[in-house]
């Protein structure tokens, strides 16, 4: 039986709400507002008009998933970050909101230091947002570099997608290996890494620990174990006087300034992100250590 517009939302916000998902109606017309590539004013104005069946069919699926915890972002394979359109799928984390704390520190401290062109790493780039980001919106030149193939692939849909690929240059690889190899020094080094301690993991929302990859989230006992690995090969890839930033758990902002101090940054601190919680630390004028 075919549904006008106005109908099927009715029936799909009944139907979230049932199932728990804030915001039901508000979903609900985004994920029709996705499937038919309109306008939230159109689907006000034209809601008295029947959905074509093949498209009542898919939003029900889309409304089906969602209902079940399903990632509203892996339904509509795209997420908004910096202003920009990710594609993303389960092969990455979603980004989220908090790390564009990060990227906007980075572009600032891009702004003030970029007399000439500035080499950026972005160590487990995932879909590219906050290596992508800052090719977009900077004259950096950036490395993306990721463990995984499989997330690889999604930032590179998302570097052809926002036509970037003679900015940034992508490597697969744990840490900063890659660019050991080869050799490379950047002058900032932005990392997003796995933070959540293991025994943490049950305390995640639903749709995070049930269809998020584990691997990008969960940083060891507890979870700061990746930042470690990663200060240890600090020497070998960040040019000195360069900088480092990194995001944490609102927890962690004592230990991993502490990281930093003791892996030759001279200036630590700590970005807050809008709740006010310790989200990003940043490590300013390193000079290696040199150890007896």
């Amino acid at each position: 039986m075919s549904q006008t517009i106005k109908e099927a939302l009715i029936w799909a916000s009944s139907y979230l709400k049932e199932n728990n998902i804030e915001n039901p109606y508000f979903e609900s017309q985004l994920l029709l507002r996705y499937l038919l590539d309109t306008t939230f004013a159109k689907l006000k104005i034209y809601e008295d008009t029947h959905l074509k069946s093949e498209d009542l069919i898919i939003y029900k699926e889309y409304v089906g998933k969602r209902g079940s915890g399903y990632p509203f972002a892996y339904i509509v394979k795209e997420k908004q970050f910096m202003g920009l359109d990710f594609f993303v799928d389960e092969r990455v984390l979603i980004p989220r909101p908090d790390t564009e704390n990060l990227v906007q520190w980075a572009l600032g401290y891009i702004e003030r230091n970029g007399s000439g062109e500035l080499k950026v790493v972005d160590i487990g780039t995932g879909s590219g947002a906050i290596s992508l980001s800052i090719a977009k919106l900077s004259k950096a030149y950036v490395y993306a570099v990721d463990i995984s193939k499989d997330s690889l692939d999604v930032c590179r849909i998302n570097r052809t997608r926002l036509d970037l690929e003679h900015k940034v240059e992508l490597f697969n690889g744990s840490l900063s290996l890659p660019l050991l190899e080869k050799n490379i020094k950047v002058d900032l080094v932005l990392a997003n890494l796995p933070y959540i301690p293991e025994k943490q993991f049950s305390t995640l929302q639903k749709e995070v620990k049930e269809h998020e990859p584990y691997g990008a989230l969960i940083g060891g006992y507890t979870g700061l174990e990746i930042y470690e690995e990663l200060l240890t090969q600090i020497a070998g890839v960040l040019n000195p006087g360069g900088a480092m930033a990194i995001e944490i758990a609102y927890h962690q902002g004592q230990e991993a300034t502490a990281l930093l101090k003791d892996s030759g940054f001279e200036e630590v601190y700590i970005v807050k992100d809008l709740s006010g919680h310790d989200r990003v630390v940043i490590g300013e004028n390193y000079a290696e250590k040199k150890h007896l």
